[in-house]
């Protein structure tokens, strides 16, 4: 019995090491927003904690002090993680207040997006997608749970058409449309990028365009069999494209963890090239969107938002 609690001593402290290596991780990710090392760690830290948790659940507590031997309660004090959608609305001094809380997911939910129907439809680290619709009462309640991807989902887009876009940390894209049934099953998956897909966008035309930590944009339009190719893959970044936006002509831009913001823009050859660059943040561009009148507005890990206006 000694032997095993020296066992989960070691392992205790190893825990406890890892704790401070994501720690670490972690500040570094929201200085440069490289989220890999940090994922890794919190994979490595779960799966130790759980086997851990298992043999301090099957432990003879009442042998030992439990104060040298507790358990442990990384997730509370190291993992920064929300697992709730909150709806907000106007209240009566003209201010927004929590109308609802909604709770389903159980790890961080990275991703909202709203159907044509008015229903919710949200992604999350813990592989899901949920569509939320409301009930009789009038509040949201999970209408259905879209288990497909094997790992976070990071991303989602609704089609003109109702069908949902979903990009995933697993590298690739799956395309959910509704079924006999009415609900939504996976019509396609999309493999061709090597690395975590961050971003998507719909082009005018119909074409999804994807952003991925691989530093790649890639343009998929359907076949003649009826199913999404790559049509072009964008290169030009030197670090993951985190985030994409549709300009009113139809241009793309894509901000990147290398600092720069690019607007893409048709060549002579009718494929997509690097039409400006844009200089100005000093950490990784995290989110961009395009105001009405075209000028873009960025925001970044150094804490400001750039408003782009152009000519």
């Amino acid at each position: 019995m000694f032997s095993k609690c020296e066992q989960i001593k070691t392992e205790y402290e190893d825990i406890e090491t890892l704790k401070q290596e994501f720690d670490l991780a972690y500040q570094k990710a929201m200085e440069t927003g490289d989220l890999v090392e940090a994922k890794r760690l919190k994979a490595e830290l779960e799966k130790k904690s759980d086997a851990l948790e298992e043999k301090l659940l099957a432990f003879e507590w009442e042998r030992y002090d439990r104060r040298a031997l507790q358990k442990v309660e990384y997730k509370e004090k190291y993992q920064v993680k929300e697992t709730t959608i909150k709806v907000w609305e106007k209240g009566k001094d003209g201010t927004y207040q929590v109308k609802e809380t909604l709770e389903g997911h159980t790890d961080s939910v990275n991703i909202l997006q709203v159907l044509p129907d008015g229903r919710i439809v949200s992604g999350s680290d813990d592989k899901t997608i949920k569509v939320w619709e409301k009930g009789k009462d009038g509040t949201y309640q999970v209408k259905e749970t879209l288990e497909g991807h094997t790992d976070s989902v990071n991303i989602l887009q609704v089609l003109p058409d109702g069908r949902i876009v979903s990009g995933s940390y697993d590298k690739t894209i799956k395309i959910w449309e509704k079924g006999e049934d009415g609900k939504y099953q996976v019509k396609e998956t999309l493999e061709g990028h090597t690395d975590s897909v961050w971003t998507l966008q719909v082009l005018p035309n119909g074409r999804i365009v994807s952003g991925s930590y691989d530093k790649t944009i890639k343009i998929w339009e359907k076949g003649e069999d009826g199913k999404y190719q790559v049509k072009e893959t964008l290169e030009g970044h030197n670090y993951a494209v985190f985030t994409l936006q549709v300009l009113p002509d139809g241009r793309i831009v894509s901000g990147s963890g290398d600092k720069t913001i690019k607007v893409w823009g048709k060549g002579e050859d009718g494929t997509y090239q690097v039409k400006e660059t844009l200089e100005g943040h000093t950490y990784s561009v995290w989110t961009l969107q395009v105001l009405p009148d075209g000028r873009i507005v960025s925001g970044s890990y150094d804490h400001t938002i750039k408003v782009w206006d152009g000519e």
